[in-house]
């Protein structure tokens, strides 16, 4: 079930097998085995990874040139 608070893409990767790292602090409402939450991740780590697939952000300039200098949508 969806909760009020819960942003809709958090809600919507408990449906999908991937793994998803989120700096989202609030607390979320169930646990899901695929989701991980973090106070802070090294970006540039994580875009470079091979297994990265796909990259959401809030849209900060340096986040687009990082993700577009790797390679990551």
């Amino acid at each position: 079930m969806i909760k009020d608070d819960t942003p809709d893409i958090l809600s919507l990767a408990m449906f999908i097998p991937e793994k998803i790292f989120t700096s989202y602090l609030k607390k979320y409402p169930e646990k899901q085995d695929n989701i991980y939450f973090t106070n802070w991740v090294n970006q540039m780590e994580v875009l470079k990874h091979p297994k990265t697939k796909i990259f959401l952000s809030a849209g900060g300039l340096n986040s687009l040139y990082e993700a577009v200098e790797l390679g990551v949508p």
